[in-house]
């Protein structure tokens, strides 16, 4: 639709303009023919802007309506974690084996205190991708290991870089994973907070193609995100059916805040 209107405006001000160079037309003229090629031109460029702008405000819709799905996702299997861990207990209590409560009990409390500190990390965005991630993780299962709570935004660090960082990092694993009709494996990661630096340990175990995952982690420390952070490889450990990735994030100093 956009070149058919570009083609009917070139054609217009080549009128226009033929219009122009014949020697007879009277000034008057000239000028109407003038301005005639000059409206076609800029409502050809009108059209195409609001045409942009139409794309640009379907492009927005269609992610908007993609976010939305993939958080229903994350709700449903929150959801469903939750209902089986009220079933479990509420068969304990229906068979009397009240010595078995304390057990699960205890389980659903340490889930309780790993999503406080997930929902503390300082990033919504994080946030909202790790949880995605964890519950559509149908090629490959994410576990995100926090001992204690972990505030990337108070951290030494470049907040935003990092936040970005690990996306790519799991993307990377994510692609490197076995495809869509084959069984995927599982990714851990563990964010640990040290002296001196932040450490990403993941760990993957599974099925993966070796050469894609090194060349996506290679791409993503080489990247603006990597540099920025100047990430250090502690550990880069691939086996046949297991992978081990270490990145250390040092802390700026005061001379560099």
């Amino acid at each position: 639709m956009r070149n058919r209107l570009w083609i009917l405006a070139a054609l217009l001000g080549l009128l226009g303009l033929v219009m122009l160079a014949a020697a007879p037309l009277a000034a008057g003229l000239r000028l109407a023919a003038g301005a005639f090629t000059a409206a076609c031109f800029a409502a050809a460029l009108y059209m195409q802007h609001r045409m942009k702008l139409k794309e640009a405000d379907e492009e927005r819709t269609r992610i908007q309506q993609l976010a939305q799905q993939e958080m229903l996702l994350t709700i449903n299997h929150l959801r469903h974690d939750w209902m089986n861990d009220i079933q479990v207990l509420l068969g304990y209590i229906q068979l009397k084996k009240y010595d078995r409560l304390q057990g699960v009990v205890a389980s659903v409390m340490g889930k309780l205190q790993h999503e406080s500190f997930m929902a503390k990390l300082g990033d919504p965005g994080l946030i909202v991708f790790l949880l995605t991630a964890k519950a559509g993780g149908r090629h490959m299962k994410l576990e995100v290991e926090l001992d204690q709570e972990v505030n990337i935004r108070k951290l030494a660090l470049d907040g935003d870089a990092v936040c970005k960082l690990i996306p790519e990092l799991i993307e990377g694993f994510k692609q490197a994973s076995a495809g869509e009709n084959e069984e995927g494996g599982m990714l851990s990661m563990q964010l640990v907070p040290e002296e001196d630096s932040l450490l990403l340990d993941f760990v993957y175990q599974g099925p993966y193609n070796r050469s894609f995952l090194e060349e996506a982690l290679s791409l993503v420390l080489e990247s603006g995100t990597g540099r920025t952070l100047a990430a250090v490889v502690e550990q880069n450990d691939y086996q046949e059916q297991e992978a081990a990735f270490a990145l250390r994030l040092p802390y700026r100093t005061s001379v560099e805040v």
